[in-house]
C-alpha cells in the first residue's frame, strides 16, 4: 500500500482475498481491479457500494471523496478478522452491514479474543475510525504503529515470564548448624543437585556457605580407600590375577610330585 499510494494509486477494493502469500512467505497485494488514480474522475455512482460489502469504508458508503485512508479502513477489517476470526460488523443483510460501517462501533478485538494484546487491538480500532482524519494518515504510520504494538507485546510477555519465575522461587532463610561455630549453611547446599534450580549456578547456590576447617585425620585414607589404592587400575587387577594363577599352579605341581613320590614307595 505504501508503494501504491506513493504512486498516487488507491486500491479501493482491498479484501482478505487481495492478499497472496508466496511460497517464499512474502505477502503480495493484488486485486487492483477497482484501483484508480487520485486524479481520475469518480468511477462509481454516488451511493454505489464496492463489493465485498464487509470491507467497504464509510466514505465509500456515503459516496464522498476518496483518498488513501479508505484503504487503511479496509486493511483494518482484514486485521480484525485475522485477530478475532470475525468481521467487525455483521448483519443479516447487506443493508445492515453497510449501516454498521457508518454508524456502529466495533468491539475491541481483545474483548472478542482475550489473546489479542490491548495495544495491538487499539491500533486496529484506530484504523477503523469512521472519520478519515482520525485514522492513520499514511501507510508508514500504520506500519510503525503495528511494529510498536508487537514490540510492546513481546516486552510484556518477557516481563510476565520473569515475574512468574521469581514468584515460583521463594527465598528461604538459611539455618545455622550448631556444630559449625555459627557458620550459616544454606539449604541449597543440603539439597541434592537433581532437585536444585537448573538455572541457578552451583556457585551462586552455595555462596553463603563457609566450610569448617578440616582436621588432619580427614586426610587419612580409610581401610576401604587404602585397599582401592592397590586394586583400582586394570593393570593391578590383572597382575594380582596372574600371581594367583601362578601360585595355584605351583602348589598343584608340588602336590602332584608328592603324590607320585608316595605311590612309588
Amino acid at each position: 500500500l505504501e508503494c501504491a499510494h506513493g504512486h498516487g494509486i488507491i486500491h479501493r477494493g482491498l479484501t482478505a482475498s487481495s492478499l497472496v502469500i508466496t511460497t517464499e512467505g512474502i505477502v503480495r497485494l493484488g486485486g487492483f481491479g477497482l484501483a484508480k488514480s487520485v486524479g481520475d474522475p469518480q468511477l462509481t455512482a454516488t451511493g454505489a457500494g464496492v463489493d465485498p460489502i464487509r470491507y467497504i469504508s464509510p466514505e465509500q458508503v456515503k459516496g464522498t471523496a476518496l483518498d488513501a485512508r479508505c484503504d487503511f479502513y479496509s486493511l483494518a477489517v482484514v486485521c480484525y478478522e485475522m485477530l478475532t476470526g470475525k468481521a467487525p460488523f455483521e448483519g443479516k443483510s447487506q443493508f445492515e452491514i453497510i449501516q454498521a460501517h457508518v454508524n456502529a462501533a466495533p468491539k475491541h478485538p481483545s474483548d472478542v479474543n482475550p489473546d489479542v494484546p490491548r495495544e495491538l487491538g487499539g491500533v486496529v480500532l484506530k484504523a477503523l475510525a469512521k472519520e478519515p482524519d482520525q485514522r492513520f494518515q499514511n501507510a508508514r504510520e500504520f506500519r510503525e504503529a503495528l511494529e510498536q504494538a508487537e514490540a510492546g507485546s513481546r516486552l510484556n510477555a518477557g516481563a510476565a515470564v520473569v515475574t512468574d519465575s521469581v514468584t515460583a522461587a521463594p527465598i528461604v532463610s538459611s539455618p545455622v548448624d550448631a556444630g559449625s561455630n555459627g557458620n550459616h549453611m544454606p539449604i541449597s547446599s543440603l539439597t541434592p543437585p537433581s532437585q536444585k534450580n537448573p538455572a541457578q549456578p552451583m556457585a551462586m547456590a552455595d555462596f553463603g556457605a563457609t566450610p569448617a576447617p578440616a582436621s588432619a585425620t580427614a586426610f587419612e585414607p580409610s581401610p576401604a580407600e587404602a585397599a582401592s589404592m592397590f586394586g583400582d587400575t586394570f593393570a593391578s587387577k590383572l597382575g594380582i590375577s596372574l600371581a594367583a594363577c601362578v601360585i595355584t599352579f605351583v602348589l598343584g605341581f608340588l602336590a602332584l610330585v608328592a603324590v607320585l613320590a608316595i605311590t612309588r614307595r
